[in-house]
């Protein structure tokens, strides 16, 4: 008597059989996970940089790989593109890696480029493969390019071109974020700027003295100014020029009054020295002469 056995799928689907007879199927069961790789140990490679700069540059010069040279004097040019893939020292298998950029590459070409990669202790510097593969700084700028340089720009002169292209950008991005908060630019600050315009030309006096009438506008004048103390009075009305000290603006009031023969209020008028106070009844009493005017006059 045959047994039951499980009939497993490749995509981990399956049947319980019994002989030849399906039992239960197992179609639709839960399928075993798939195993996912993990970045968590994976670790940044300028070499492996290297080389997807590279394959970058194959695929914006040729869209696609490296033309087949045959029939042209451009094979060791057609080659250096491998040679600078295997100096990268990526790790890379070479072979496989010609097989997509290289097809037409031959064993007879990639044993000395092989060879020749294995010799090395480090990948070719970055001058070195912009000088190999003709590559231009536009191209560099065009590609976001890290680990090549350009042939036609020296490093300290790219090193000093692009800090200028770091500050431009950088300069921009803070001009952006002070037009959102609502700043003006420079043109339209010196455009409505006090210096600009220059109010006083218009009233014809210098800026100090602008400034120190406290900054008239055009069409107005300055104003009075009137100082008013406690013994200033307006005049009494009916005085005019002609009747004496009283009319003249200069004299105080109390020494208007004086002029006009007007009390002080605790003195008597000025035409009556000799008489009391009003509201006194003290009698006047002479005084005696002084002991020495007495003593002569004995």
């Amino acid at each position: 008597m045959s047994k039951a056995h499980l009939k497993k799928n490749a995509d981990g689907t399956g049947h319980l059989m019994l002989g030849k007879v399906i039992l239960r199927d197992l179609r639709w069961e839960k399928k075993p996970p798939h195993k996912k790789h993990s970045r968590k140990g994976w670790q940044f490679s300028v070499e492996m940089l290297r080389l997807r700069e590279i394959e970058a540059l194959i695929r914006r010069r040729f869209d696609g790989p490296v033309p087949d040279p045959a029939g042209t004097d451009d094979r060791e040019t057609a080659l250096d593109f491998v040679r600078v893939a295997a100096f990268s020292l990526a790790g890379q298998d070479i072979a496989s890696w010609c097989r997509v950029f290289a097809p037409w590459a031959t064993d007879a070409d990639l044993v000395p480029i092989i060879a020749e990669a294995s010799k090395r202790r480090r990948m070719m510097r970055a001058d070195g493969v912009a000088g190999l593969l003709h590559v231009t700084m536009s191209e560099r700028l065009a590609l976001k390019l890290k680990t090549i340089g350009a042939a036609d720009m020296k490093k300290s002169a790219r090193t000093k071109f692009m800090k200028g292209r770091k500050k431009e950008r950088d300069r921009k991005r803070r001009e952006q974020e002070r037009r959102a908060a609502g700043m003006k630019d420079r043109e339209s600050y010196v455009a409505q700027s006090i210096s600009t315009a220059k109010p006083w030309e218009a009233l014809g006096m210098s800026r100090r003295t602008w400034y120190r009438k406290g900054k008239p506008e055009v069409g107005t004048s300055v104003s009075r100014i009137e100082v008013i103390g406690k013994s200033d009075g307006p005049v009494p009305p009916g005085i005019g020029k002609s009747d004496g000290p009283a009319s003249l603006p200069f004299l105080s009031h109390p020494a208007a009054r004086a002029a006009r023969g007007e009390g002080l209020g605790d003195h008597p008028p000025a035409g009556f020295q000799g008489a009391e106070p009003h509201g006194s009844r003290r009698r006047f009493v002479p005084l005696s002469p002084p002991p020495h005017i007495r003593r002569s006059a004995a």
